[in-house]
């Protein structure tokens, strides 16, 4: 008799985490924290990183805009090698197809503005996400996150490399002003989010560096895409193997996309829907802590930015 899979979501998508209420939050948030390594490990995965990084990285520095591919694989092979196994234990049959690093560089050019990540699976069916390891305990003061929970519920179009969607309109934005938040994450917990969900994070104004690792990750058997603009005005969705990302460098131009990692290219139209006040009406913060005993980290780091 054939084993039966997990037990799909209300909406018929295939489950994320092991844990009931994580799981539940992840859904309805967009967003959920949970502890993954004791701080002492995080320290020593924190000095092994340091070792690789340039001595200048820049303001924001992370694994797909600016370093050369020999430095993406070793980091890459650190990351999966300390943490793999331990985030396996909480997620349903996923793997994981990048690793990297985010570090950020006391001052203000390396504020990151609300956006959504790429999607990386057929939404469908699927959720894609990214899991981000604070290796120093983040807050507003040296560059923590920020989240508008439940944007991961709105249906929003493919997103890609020059393909997204418009949210810049001042009624839009003034709504989305109101229901950000910051996400405090602790050294060794782990910020899990859906790539739907609109997240940003703000300034260092520490004194030292703020180091993150982290993994995206999808269902084992959910097929990975690349969707990217081209120079003549095409949208295409690269069916890809994981291995594609440790070579290929999106954020530079280029006039074609191929290679061994490269197993399907399907030209389509971009949507043209944009989020409206309407859409966000919904969506408020959640109120209250988890079960005790669950997976998920107590309530206690959402709360609302300081806004000068």
């Amino acid at each position: 008799m054939a084993q039966e899979g997990p037990t799909l979501t209300s909406e018929g998508i295939f489950p994320t985490l092991k844990d009931p209420v994580a799981q539940a939050h992840f859904e309805r948030d967009g967003i959920v924290v949970v502890p993954m390594l004791e701080p002492g490990e995080a320290r020593e995965l924190r000095r092994r990183i340091l070792q690789e990084l340039p001595a200048d990285p820049g303001p924001f520095f992370d694994l797909f805009r600016n370093n050369p591919p020999e430095l993406r694989k070793r980091i890459d092979s650190m990351i999966r090698g300390e943490l793999e196994e331990r985030v396996g234990e909480i997620f349903v049959d996923h793997d994981f197809w990048s690793a990297t690093v985010l570090v950020k560089q006391p001052g203000d050019e390396g504020e990151i503005g609300l956006h959504t990540d790429w999607n990386m699976v057929d939404e469908s069916r699927y959720r894609s996400g990214l899991i981000w390891l604070a290796l120093d305990d983040t807050s507003a003061r040296n560059g923590g996150l920020l989240a508008v929970p439940g944007t991961n519920r709105l249906d929003v179009p493919y997103r890609g490399r020059d393909v997204h969607f418009g949210f810049d309109t001042a009624p839009v934005q003034a709504r989305i002003e109101a229901q950000t938040v910051a996400v405090d994450v602790s050294i060794g917990h782990a910020a899990v989010w859906d790539n739907r969900l609109l997240h940003g994070s703000g300034p260092n104004t520490a004194d030292d560096w703020r180091i993150a690792a982290a993994l995206g990750f999808k269902p084992r058997h959910a097929q990975l895409y690349h969707y990217r603009l081209m120079p003549d005005g095409v949208a295409h969705r690269f069916a890809i193997e994981r291995e594609f990302f440790l070579d290929y460098e999106p954020f530079l131009p280029t006039d074609t996309i191929g290679g061994p990692h490269v197993l399907d290219d399907e030209p389509f139209a971009p949507s043209t829907w944009e989020l409206t006040p309407q859409d966000l009406a919904g969506l408020v913060a959640p109120p209250s802590d988890p079960a005790p005993d669950s997976g998920a980290d107590s309530r206690r780091w959402w709360r609302r930015p300081v806004r000068s």
